[in-house]
Protein backbone atom coordinates (compact mmCIF):
# COMPACT_ATOMS: atom_id res chain seq x y z
CA UNK A 1 0.00 0.00 0.00
CA UNK A 2 1.56 3.35 -1.02
CA UNK A 3 2.53 5.75 1.74
CA UNK A 4 1.50 9.39 1.72
CA UNK A 5 4.92 10.45 0.45
CA UNK A 6 5.01 7.91 -2.37
CA UNK A 7 1.43 8.79 -3.35
CA UNK A 8 2.46 12.44 -3.54
CA UNK A 9 5.46 11.58 -5.68
CA UNK A 10 3.31 9.46 -7.97
CA UNK A 11 0.81 12.31 -8.35
CA UNK A 12 3.59 14.77 -9.17
CA UNK A 13 5.00 12.39 -11.76
CA UNK A 14 1.56 11.96 -13.31
CA UNK A 15 1.11 15.74 -13.49
CA UNK A 16 4.50 16.15 -15.19
CA UNK A 17 3.62 13.44 -17.68
CA UNK A 18 0.28 15.08 -18.41
CA UNK A 19 1.93 18.48 -18.82
CA UNK A 20 4.46 17.05 -21.26
CA UNK A 21 1.61 15.57 -23.30
CA UNK A 22 -0.14 18.94 -23.52
CA UNK A 23 3.10 20.58 -24.64
CA UNK A 24 3.58 17.93 -27.32
CA UNK A 25 0.05 18.26 -28.71
CA UNK A 26 0.02 22.09 -28.65
CA UNK A 27 1.42 22.03 -32.20
CA UNK A 28 -0.74 19.17 -33.45
CA UNK A 29 -2.14 19.76 -36.97
CA UNK A 30 -5.67 18.94 -35.78
CA UNK A 31 -7.13 22.22 -34.43
CA UNK A 32 -9.41 20.43 -31.95
CA UNK A 33 -6.48 18.55 -30.44
CA UNK A 34 -4.44 21.74 -30.41
CA UNK A 35 -7.16 23.73 -28.62
CA UNK A 36 -7.48 21.14 -25.86
CA UNK A 37 -3.70 21.00 -25.44
CA UNK A 38 -3.36 24.79 -25.23
CA UNK A 39 -6.01 24.94 -22.50
CA UNK A 40 -4.20 22.10 -20.71
CA UNK A 41 -0.95 24.08 -20.70
CA UNK A 42 -2.69 26.86 -18.80
CA UNK A 43 -3.91 24.38 -16.20
CA UNK A 44 -1.12 21.85 -15.75
CA UNK A 45 2.31 23.11 -16.83
CA UNK A 46 4.15 24.15 -13.66
CA UNK A 47 7.13 25.82 -15.34
CA UNK A 48 5.90 29.36 -16.08
CA UNK A 49 8.73 30.22 -18.46
CA UNK A 50 8.26 27.05 -20.46
CA UNK A 51 4.49 27.56 -20.69
CA UNK A 52 4.85 31.20 -21.72
CA UNK A 53 7.38 30.33 -24.42
CA UNK A 54 5.04 27.74 -25.90
CA UNK A 55 1.98 29.99 -25.83
CA UNK A 56 3.78 33.01 -27.25
CA UNK A 57 5.16 30.76 -29.96
CA UNK A 58 1.61 29.81 -30.94
CA UNK A 59 0.38 33.39 -31.46
CA UNK A 60 2.09 34.09 -34.80
CA UNK A 61 1.22 30.70 -36.25
CA UNK A 62 -2.45 30.50 -35.26
CA UNK A 63 -4.44 31.97 -38.14
CA UNK A 64 -7.97 31.67 -36.76
CA UNK A 65 -9.41 34.44 -34.60
CA UNK A 66 -10.88 31.95 -32.12
CA UNK A 67 -7.57 30.09 -31.85
CA UNK A 68 -5.59 33.27 -31.17
CA UNK A 69 -8.10 34.38 -28.56
CA UNK A 70 -7.80 30.98 -26.87
CA UNK A 71 -4.02 31.37 -26.66
CA UNK A 72 -4.37 34.78 -25.00
CA UNK A 73 -7.10 33.53 -22.65
CA UNK A 74 -4.78 30.71 -21.63
CA UNK A 75 -1.99 33.22 -21.00
CA UNK A 76 -4.32 35.13 -18.67
CA UNK A 77 -5.31 31.94 -16.82
CA UNK A 78 -1.65 30.99 -16.54
CA UNK A 79 -0.74 34.39 -15.12
CA UNK A 80 -3.38 33.98 -12.41
CA UNK A 81 -2.06 30.53 -11.52
CA UNK A 82 1.66 31.31 -11.85
CA UNK A 83 2.64 34.93 -11.08
CA UNK A 84 5.93 34.44 -12.92
CA UNK A 85 3.88 34.26 -16.12
CA UNK A 86 2.38 37.72 -15.60
CA UNK A 87 4.58 39.24 -18.29
CA UNK A 88 2.96 36.95 -20.86
CA UNK A 89 -0.31 38.87 -20.76
CA UNK A 90 1.23 42.32 -20.43
CA UNK A 91 3.64 41.90 -23.33
CA UNK A 92 3.40 44.68 -25.98
CA UNK A 93 2.04 42.28 -28.58
CA UNK A 94 -0.82 40.90 -26.50
CA UNK A 95 -2.94 43.94 -25.56
CA UNK A 96 -3.10 45.29 -29.16
CA UNK A 97 -4.10 41.82 -30.31
CA UNK A 98 -6.93 41.73 -27.79
CA UNK A 99 -8.03 45.22 -28.82
CA UNK A 100 -8.33 43.94 -32.37
CA UNK A 101 -10.25 40.90 -31.18
CA UNK A 102 -12.83 43.21 -29.59
CA UNK A 103 -14.17 43.67 -33.11
CA UNK A 104 -15.04 39.98 -33.38
CA UNK A 105 -15.21 38.39 -29.92
CA UNK A 106 -16.45 41.32 -27.85
CA UNK A 107 -17.25 39.51 -24.62
CA UNK A 108 -14.35 37.09 -24.48
CA UNK A 109 -11.72 39.70 -25.39
CA UNK A 110 -13.14 42.22 -22.90
CA UNK A 111 -13.08 39.56 -20.19
CA UNK A 112 -9.39 38.81 -20.78
CA UNK A 113 -8.53 42.52 -20.88
CA UNK A 114 -10.26 42.93 -17.53
CA UNK A 115 -8.18 40.14 -16.08
CA UNK A 116 -5.01 41.85 -17.31
CA UNK A 117 -6.03 44.96 -15.38
CA UNK A 118 -4.33 48.34 -15.40
CA UNK A 119 -1.64 47.26 -17.86
CA UNK A 120 -4.37 47.22 -20.52
CA UNK A 121 -5.25 50.90 -20.08
CA UNK A 122 -4.54 51.58 -23.76
CA UNK A 123 -7.87 49.94 -24.64
CA UNK A 124 -10.00 52.15 -22.36
CA UNK A 125 -11.19 54.41 -25.22
CA UNK A 126 -12.32 51.38 -27.23
CA UNK A 127 -14.16 49.91 -24.24
CA UNK A 128 -15.94 53.23 -23.63
CA UNK A 129 -17.16 53.14 -27.24
CA UNK A 130 -18.62 49.70 -26.57
CA UNK A 131 -20.87 51.17 -23.88
CA UNK A 132 -23.02 52.50 -26.75
CA UNK A 133 -23.63 49.02 -28.16
CA UNK A 134 -27.22 48.01 -28.76
CA UNK A 135 -26.70 44.60 -27.16
CA UNK A 136 -26.84 44.76 -23.37
CA UNK A 137 -24.41 41.88 -22.87
CA UNK A 138 -21.74 43.73 -24.82
CA UNK A 139 -22.26 46.76 -22.58
CA UNK A 140 -21.98 44.61 -19.45
CA UNK A 141 -18.68 43.04 -20.49
CA UNK A 142 -17.29 46.40 -21.60
CA UNK A 143 -18.33 48.09 -18.34
CA UNK A 144 -16.83 45.31 -16.22
CA UNK A 145 -13.54 45.53 -18.14
CA UNK A 146 -13.54 49.31 -17.77
CA UNK A 147 -13.77 48.95 -14.00
CA UNK A 148 -11.15 46.21 -13.79
CA UNK A 149 -8.72 48.25 -15.89
CA UNK A 150 -9.50 51.86 -15.04
CA UNK A 151 -10.84 51.57 -11.50
CA UNK A 152 -12.61 54.41 -9.72
CA UNK A 153 -12.07 56.88 -12.56
CA UNK A 154 -14.55 54.83 -14.62
CA UNK A 155 -17.20 54.35 -11.92
CA UNK A 156 -19.34 57.21 -13.23
CA UNK A 157 -20.04 55.38 -16.48
CA UNK A 158 -19.76 51.81 -15.24
CA UNK A 159 -22.52 51.95 -12.61
CA UNK A 160 -25.33 53.33 -14.80
CA UNK A 161 -24.33 51.04 -17.67
CA UNK A 162 -24.56 47.95 -15.47
CA UNK A 163 -27.87 48.96 -13.91
CA UNK A 164 -29.46 49.78 -17.26
CA UNK A 165 -28.34 46.47 -18.77
CA UNK A 166 -29.66 44.63 -15.72
CA UNK A 167 -33.05 46.30 -16.10
CA UNK A 168 -33.15 45.37 -19.78
CA UNK A 169 -32.17 41.74 -19.27
CA UNK A 170 -32.39 39.93 -15.93
CA UNK A 171 -30.08 37.22 -17.27
CA UNK A 172 -27.16 39.66 -16.91
CA UNK A 173 -27.66 39.87 -13.14
CA UNK A 174 -24.84 37.52 -12.13
CA UNK A 175 -22.30 39.41 -14.23
CA UNK A 176 -23.62 42.78 -13.09
CA UNK A 177 -23.55 41.90 -9.40
CA UNK A 178 -20.12 40.28 -9.64
CA UNK A 179 -18.73 43.54 -11.02
CA UNK A 180 -20.56 45.66 -8.44
CA UNK A 181 -19.12 43.42 -5.74
CA UNK A 182 -15.60 44.02 -7.07
CA UNK A 183 -16.29 47.76 -7.07
CA UNK A 184 -16.83 47.88 -3.31
CA UNK A 185 -17.62 51.41 -2.04
CA UNK A 186 -17.63 52.77 -5.60
CA UNK A 187 -20.92 50.90 -6.11
CA UNK A 188 -22.62 53.04 -3.44
CA UNK A 189 -25.02 54.71 -5.93
CA UNK A 190 -26.61 51.30 -6.50
CA UNK A 191 -27.60 50.77 -2.86
CA UNK A 192 -31.20 52.08 -3.11
CA UNK A 193 -31.79 49.96 -6.19
CA UNK A 194 -30.35 46.86 -4.57
CA UNK A 195 -32.36 47.22 -1.37
CA UNK A 196 -35.61 47.52 -3.28
CA UNK A 197 -34.84 44.97 -5.94
CA UNK A 198 -36.63 41.63 -5.89
CA UNK A 199 -33.66 40.06 -7.66
CA UNK A 200 -31.78 40.29 -4.38
CA UNK A 201 -34.58 38.42 -2.61
CA UNK A 202 -34.24 34.68 -1.86
CA UNK A 203 -33.32 32.64 -4.97
CA UNK A 204 -35.98 31.97 -7.57
CA UNK A 205 -34.10 29.25 -9.42
CA UNK A 206 -33.72 31.46 -12.42
CA UNK A 207 -31.84 30.70 -15.60
CA UNK A 208 -28.71 28.74 -14.79
CA UNK A 209 -29.61 26.59 -11.81
CA UNK A 210 -28.99 26.54 -8.09
CA UNK A 211 -25.26 27.32 -8.24
CA UNK A 212 -25.91 30.45 -10.29
CA UNK A 213 -28.61 31.62 -7.88
CA UNK A 214 -26.36 31.04 -4.88
CA UNK A 215 -23.57 32.98 -6.53
CA UNK A 216 -25.96 35.88 -7.18
CA UNK A 217 -27.14 35.83 -3.56
CA UNK A 218 -23.57 35.77 -2.27
CA UNK A 219 -22.64 38.81 -4.36
CA UNK A 220 -25.82 40.62 -3.29
CA UNK A 221 -25.13 40.04 0.39
CA UNK A 222 -21.51 41.09 0.02
CA UNK A 223 -22.46 44.34 -1.72
CA UNK A 224 -25.18 45.21 0.79
CA UNK A 225 -22.84 44.46 3.69
CA UNK A 226 -20.10 46.60 2.19
CA UNK A 227 -22.39 49.55 1.47
CA UNK A 228 -24.60 49.46 4.56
Amino acid sequence: MPTESTAGADSAALMRERADAFVFYASDPDPQVRRAAIEGIGLFVADAHRAVAILRGRLPVENGIAERLLVVQTMADLALRLPAARASVTAPAVVPLLEGLLNYWHHEAADVLGRIGSEAKAVLPRLRQMLDAGYEWTRVFAAAALWDIGGEAEAGVVVPTLLTAWEENDATSNHVLACLNRMGPAAAPTLPRLRGNSRCAPPRRRFQGIASDEELQCDCRAILTCLS
